[in-house]
């Protein structure tokens, strides 16, 4: 998340680039709000959207 404060946000980010540079696929989605190690996410508001979201993606490419 975005206020995470163990691991700063920018790291998603370069790890985003890095990936884009060398065309691997990917999806970076970064919440508002929540802290480090939120495991599921289960009732935490839009970040319980991120276990959705990484099944959705495998799903599409065949996992």
């Amino acid at each position: 998340t975005a206020e995470d404060e163990a691991v700063p946000v920018q790291h998603a980010y370069l790890l985003a680039q890095a990936l884009a540079a060398h065309a691997v696929p990917h999806a970076l989605h970064v919440f508002t709000e929540g802290e480090h190690g939120l495991g599921l996410a289960e009732g935490r508001g839009a970040t319980e959207q991120w276990s959705r979201l990484a099944a959705d993606w495998l799903l599409a490419r065949g996992w």
